[in-house]
């Protein structure tokens, strides 16, 4: 039995991205943002956190910002964590493995140069 984790979700980003360098075990950077992208389904909307890992991200980080539609290939990714009071939160991510800019003026964007300079991401 092959076992499937794939994600397809159209919607726009709910805030610009939130972008971070962090040092790996073996002592590299790696990018990692998140955002929440709202999805409409007829008279609601399902608003969905999204992380994109890995440096390749980073040259289109400046393009993701709020109210921008895109368009998510992923696989559902599940955690935990313990606050500072000890209690114990569940956490579901789409694990972004490809996103399209959607819209009228995506193409000329995404060939272009950001409008402004490339943020300096925080390291943690």
């Amino acid at each position: 039995m092959t076992v499937q984790n794939n994600v397809t979700l159209i919607g726009n980003l709910t805030t610009d991205l939130d972008a971070v360098i962090v040092q790996t075990k073996k002592g590299d950077e790696m990018f990692i943002g998140t955002v929440t992208i709202a999805v409409n389904d007829r008279d609601r909307a399902d608003f969905i956190r999204i992380k994109l890992l890995g440096n390749r991200w980073e040259k289109v980080a400046d393009y993701l910002t709020k109210g921008k539609p895109v368009a998510v290939n992923g696989h559902i990714q599940t955690g935990s964590f313990e606050d500072d009071k000890g209690e114990r939160h569940f956490t579901t991510d789409v694990i972004v493995d490809s996103l399209q800019l959607l819209g009228g003026s995506h193409k000329e964007e995404t060939q272009a140069e950001p409008k402004a300079k490339a943020k300096k991401w925080n390291k943690r």
